[in-house]
């Protein structure tokens, strides 16, 4: 389509408007009236939501602030701080409460030196006034089992010198232990285990 034929399109829509120019005004009317409801309506609603994101960020600083106690960052981040060293503390406190046992790597520690002496004997006695070392001594027997070696298991119920650290390597001759008692001596220290 030219420029002439669009032109001339045009003028007579022009034409035709001006022969009836009441309805073609009242429709511009209501339809700007219609435009204009619609445009304020959107606006509203985007005013609405915005309110609601509003309220909602209040709502959570409050939270925040509540549960502060009005404390700043640094004062929450030092109180955080107390509380991780706190909560460190109890679960030390609660570890050295725990009957002592042997972990996975340090039966396997062990069973990497014992495993030298197969067939060998060892006897593991337990204390009866010591509670938290019968596990232990499970832990132990186990992994001299798990070395093949031949273990007697005992319980003393009293011991005239009790070894410091709950765990006593008892030889004849201290001076010259055997290769299958230097073999547990070792095994011992290499599960991290101290003894006497």
């Amino acid at each position: 389509m030219d420029f002439e034929a669009w032109a001339q399109s045009v003028w007579s829509q022009f034409a035709a408007v001006a022969r009836v120019p009441i309805p073609f005004l009242a429709a511009l009317i209501v339809s700007w009236i219609v435009i204009r409801w619609h445009a304020r309506q959107q606006l509203r609603n985007r005013i609405g939501n915005l309110q609601v994101l509003a309220d909602l960020r209040d709502a959570q600083l409050q939270d925040y602030k509540d549960k502060l106690d009005g404390a700043s960052a640094d004062q929450a981040k030092a109180r955080m701080g107390a509380l991780e060293s706190r909560l460190y503390e109890v679960l030390a406190q609660v570890a050295a409460l725990a009957p002592r046992t042997l972990s996975d790597q340090q039966r396997r520690a062990a069973l990497a030196v014992l495993d030298r002496f197969r067939g060998s004997r060892v006897v593991v006695v337990s204390d009866a006034e010591a509670p938290d070392v019968k596990r232990l001594a499970e832990s132990l027997t186990a992994t001299f089992h798990g070395a093949a070696w031949h273990v007697e298991t005992g319980i003393a119920l009293e011991m005239e010198e009790r070894p410091a650290t709950g765990v006593g390597l008892l030889v004849a001759d201290p001076a010259r232990l055997t290769l299958p008692q230097q073999s547990i001596a070792e095994a011992l220290r290499d599960a991290g285990l101290a003894f006497d």
